[in-house]
């Protein structure tokens, strides 16, 4: 009886223009809405970024385009006087943050008063005294389901 020998089966090519990829990278979110954008599957874009310096150089313009079309959009209105624009390209460029600042005080401004809590001096227990209080502490915490680790 003779065995068969499956012959691996091929799909053409397909045919993926590098503009197009460009133009793409310029508008989707990700490498995922490009593939879906031009009809392939992820791991084909992927497989073509590797095989093709050109496609993944593709992608990396088209992204640069977009960030340098709407980076000039923003600096147009920052030369504009637009506080909003300065204030999101200090917090996105600069590092700049909104703080919001709390302070407690006790009755009339006065400081926190706060109880003195029995502190316990464990100093003088034995290790076994002190391995037993930790077994004990342990439990009380999984019976309440905190963790104290």
């Amino acid at each position: 009886m003779e065995e068969k020998v499956q012959k691996k089966r091929t799909r053409p090519r397909i045919q993926i223009d590098p503009e197009r990829v460009e133009q793409l990278a310029q508008v989707c979110d990700n490498e995922e809405e490009i593939a879906l954008a031009l009809g392939i599957s992820y791991s084909t874009l992927r497989n073509r970024k590797r095989e093709f310096d050109s496609f993944n150089t593709a992608i990396k313009r088209g992204r640069a385009k977009a960030n340098a079309f709407v980076g000039g959009k923003l600096m147009a209105l920052i030369r504009e006087g637009n506080p909003a624009a300065t204030i999101f390209y200090m917090k996105s460029r600069c590092g700049w943050k909104e703080t919001d600042r709390k302070e407690i005080t006790g009755k009339d401004g006065e400081p926190v008063k706060v109880d003195k809590v029995n502190q316990l001096d464990l100093s003088k227990l034995s290790l076994e005294q002190l391995d037993a209080l930790e077994g004990i502490v342990n439990a009380a915490s999984n019976d309440t389901g905190d963790q104290t680790s």
